[in-house]
């Protein structure tokens, strides 16, 4: 799903030459990961398309305190 958003999208953007790192990191990242750090267009991106959680997540460098905040209250099982 993420893939066919950035295609969706792909008209309306202009691609950086590390938009295909970025892609990658955010899509593996995004069907496992607890917590995940992104830059804001592609914490956009993730959230469109991954299933909701009851707890905030995704991030970018704005929110980098709230996510050291639940970084560091989650609970390792």
């Amino acid at each position: 799903d993420l893939e066919r958003l950035v295609a969706r999208e792909a008209r309306s953007y202009t691609w950086m030459p590390n938009d295909g790192v970025d892609f990658m990191h955010a899509s593996v990242a995004a069907a496992c990961a607890d917590f995940l750090l992104l830059d804001k267009q592609w914490k956009r991106r993730v959230l469109a398309v991954a299933p909701s959680k009851t707890y905030p997540w995704v991030f970018y460098r704005h929110e980098l305190d709230a996510f050291l905040d639940a970084f560091e209250a989650c609970t390792v099982a």
